[in-house]
This record gives C-alpha cells, structure tokens and sequence, in this order.
C-alpha cells in the first residue's frame, strides 16, 4: 500500500488447524470460504460435518474448488503436479 500502510480488519483472525477438526465453537463463524481447500482435504464429509457446525444458522459457505465429469486416473494421483494444482482431490460431479 501507498506510504507502507497495510489495511487490518478487527473482524478477521487467522487460526491454525485443519478442515477435519476446526477449532473453533459450534455456531462460531458467519462465512466459510474454501479456494481449493477442500480438494486437498482426503475426508470430505467429515470436513463438511465440520463446516455445518461452525456455521451459525444463516450462515454462508462460498466453495471455489475444482471438480471433475469423472475420476482421475491412477497415474494422474501419481503426479506431484496434480496434486499441487488441486485437482487430484477434485471432487466427482453427480
């Protein structure tokens, strides 16, 4: 930024943890955001599960992930590339 300021929202604290074991309080979180997050997750539903109990009622999930018409391939999930790009991970339409 201009003058070496930087903008700090006071609504905003990063945690550490992962999307299986969330640390926070059930009903805690007004949005949960995942931008390929949730393709690097290996359990899906059990980050979901997290997901819904973090979120307050009336609360947002905004998903930017991949997913894929059919599964990767064995050599695919092989391929470091593959799994840095997120797309190992992708989630199955349907």
């Amino acid at each position: 930024m201009p003058g070496g300021s930087r903008a700090t929202p006071a609504n905003i604290e990063p945690i550490e943890g992962i999307a299986e074991q969330i640390p926070l309080p059930d009903a805690s979180v007004d949005v949960v955001t995942s931008n390929g997050v949730l393709n690097l997750v290996l359990d899906k539903p059990r980050a979901f599960a997290e997901i819904a109990r973090v979120l307050k009622p009336g609360g947002w999930l905004q998903i930017a992930d991949i997913s894929l018409a059919t599964p990767v391939s064995d050599k695919a999930r092989a391929d470091p590339k593959l799994w840095a790009e997120c797309v190992v991970g992708a989630v199955v339409e349907g």
